[in-house]
């Protein structure tokens, strides 16, 4: 049996027939050889476009408006970059930047239009409107009011009353009453065990009361003497200790109970103490009493 040729039609008896026509294969793509570039992707233009981008950004963005429009444009080719599936290090590097760089951007663009906008409120001028001058009959009724209207002294404030010897007074969690001053003393003590003053021992009596809901000590150091020029004398403990019933060394007072003291000053022979300073504690405000 003759075979049909390729063309459809079978070749006259006594020719041979001819070869199938072989089927080419298509060819494969081949990476170029070793020394010679790879084509750039589009995936990694846009990264470095973003990269470069978010560096330039950053240096700029002190620059108000562009310099946070930079970054932004930066952030969007890195972030587009990234949905693409790169995930090299330059669409990470250009999404820090340009984040960076647009939150200064920003915050330096805020703070140029808010100085701006308090430049020109403060330079802004306000027209005031001159009030009209009033009319005759206005300016008599104003003269004849002002002539009725005298003005009227207000009263001077009194001063409160110095606290003398016998009144009560309080200073924090104590009250304290002055009962009496002796003045003249040249020594405390006995032969034994005293001390003479330097000029004279002016001695204080006084009751001391805890009004406080808590105990609190009395101590001599914390009250003070002054005289008519104003000096201040402190308290000679040294000698209230060999003072009988002085008390007033180291002396523990309850909330409630009270007791008597003497509070002992070393002065001048000459001098005559005018009043009294009490604390019921070295940070307190203090009261005064007059000595007379």
């Amino acid at each position: 049996m003759t075979q049909m040729s390729s063309g459809g039609q079978a070749p006259p008896d006594g020719y041979p027939n001819p070869d199938p026509v072989p089927v080419q294969e298509r060819p494969q793509f081949q990476a170029p050889p070793g020394g010679y570039p790879q084509p750039a992707s589009r995936g990694g233009v846009r990264a470095g476009w973003a990269l470069g981008l978010g560096i330039a950004a950053f240096v700029l963005a002190w620059i108000p408006v562009f310099g946070a429009l930079l970054a932004a444009v930066a952030l969007l080719l890195a972030i587009l970059d990234l949905v693409a599936g790169n995930r090299g290090s330059k669409p990470v590097w250009a999404t820090v930047l340009g984040g960076i760089a647009l939150l200064i951007g920003v915050l330096v663009t805020s703070a140029i239009f808010s100085v701006g906008n308090d430049i020109a409120d403060a330079t802004s001028t306000t027209v005031v409107e001159e009030p009209s001058a009033p009319s005759g009959d206005q300016k008599a009724e104003s003269d004849q009011a002002a002539t009725k209207e005298e003005p009227t002294e207000e009263p001077a404030e009194e001063e409160p009353a110095v606290a003398g010897i016998g009144d009560p007074v309080r200073d924090g969690k104590f009250e304290f009453t002055v009962t009496k001053v002796e003045d003249g003393v040249a020594e405390i003590g006995d032969e034994y065990f005293g001390k003479k003053a330097q000029g004279q021992f002016v001695l204080v009596h006084l009751t001391v009361e805890n009004i406080g809901d808590q105990s609190q000590t009395f101590f001599g150091d914390n009250v003070s003497a002054s005289d008519a020029e104003m000096r201040e004398f402190s308290s000679d403990t040294e000698a209230a200790i060999y003072l009988d019933e002085s008390n007033s060394f180291i002396n523990e007072i309850n909330p409630g109970n009270s007791t008597a003291g003497i509070v002992v000053f070393d002065v001048p022979k000459d001098v005559k103490l005018t009043a009294l300073e009490l604390h019921d504690s070295a940070f307190s405000g203090g009261v005064a009493v007059s000595l007379g």
